[in-house]
């Protein structure tokens, strides 16, 4: 689906800087079997992306949705911490 999810306008991948998927699974003892395993974006990863005119801010351009925000950026995981962000401008 792209990146439209996570942005309020078009943006473009510029470059990433992370190691290979990490898969965590595990053994479920309420149920004596196995958890399936799922791959994940290793801790410390960076995405950097491009928005027409350069703008980051609401209202300049695209901008990281407000509706992520402080949230977790995951559908699985982030009771225990996966799919926090940290979001930023970058300075020239």
């Amino acid at each position: 689906d792209g990146w439209a999810r996570f942005f309020t306008g078009p943006v473009t991948l510029q470059a990433v800087a992370l190691n290979r998927y990490e898969s965590i699974g595990g053994f479920d003892w309420a149920t004596s079997g196995q958890k399936p395993a799922r791959r994940y974006v290793p801790a410390g990863s960076v995405y950097y992306f491009a928005c027409e005119g350069g703008a980051s801010r609401v209202g300049e351009g695209s901008a990281f949705a407000c509706s992520l925000v402080n949230q977790a950026i995951t559908d699985y995981g982030a009771e225990i911490g996966f799919g926090q962000v940290i979001i930023t401008e970058w300075k020239e």
